[in-house]
């Protein structure tokens, strides 16, 4: 650590030189010697090949993968049956109260009307998202076995 004359509660960092002899800056090169310095390049190391051990720890973890994706796709299945069977009678409760609201022409068949349409209809989004999320789990499942025929091939 270089302290300033006079002022010792400033310290500088060791990479801070003062002027040269000649007045000028340290790393300044003066008229006579103008020396081109050589610029030492680093060449990035090969990549690596994969090993037995890698190629063991891949075909682990696209197994693992693949048994995550069948576990999830079993709870969405049976999860569908149940939202399937619910939107059914959701759908049917719908369709009675519209009936009833038409013969009746009340107030309060209209709003029961709308709740349980408003309920079939959430029902119906539900099953949707569960259909595509399924979808998706396919499609996953797919790639994965795709990479596993890759990878033993």
């Amino acid at each position: 650590m270089v302290l300033l004359e006079g002022k010792a509660d400033l310290p500088l960092p060791d990479t801070l030189v003062g002027p040269g002899p000649s007045g000028g800056m340290a790393d300044a090169t003066d008229s006579k010697s103008v020396v081109r310095k050589d610029v030492w390049v680093r060449v990035p190391p090969r990549a690596p090949r994969p090993s037995i051990h890698s190629v063991c720890m891949g075909q682990r973890l696209l197994h693992r993968r693949l048994a995550q994706v069948s576990a999830r796709m079993l709870e969405l299945r049976s999860e569908l049956l149940v939202v399937a069977d619910q939107l059914s009678h959701v759908t049917d409760d719908a369709n009675d109260k519209s009936l009833r609201a038409l013969v009746s022409e009340t107030p309060s068949a209209q709003f029961e009307y709308r709740e349980a349409q408003r309920h079939a209809d959430v029902m119906k989004r539900h099953h949707d998202q569960i259909l595509a999320e399924l979808s998706g789990l396919d499609h996953k499942m797919n790639e994965l076995l795709d990479r596993m025929k890759e990878s033993t091939s």
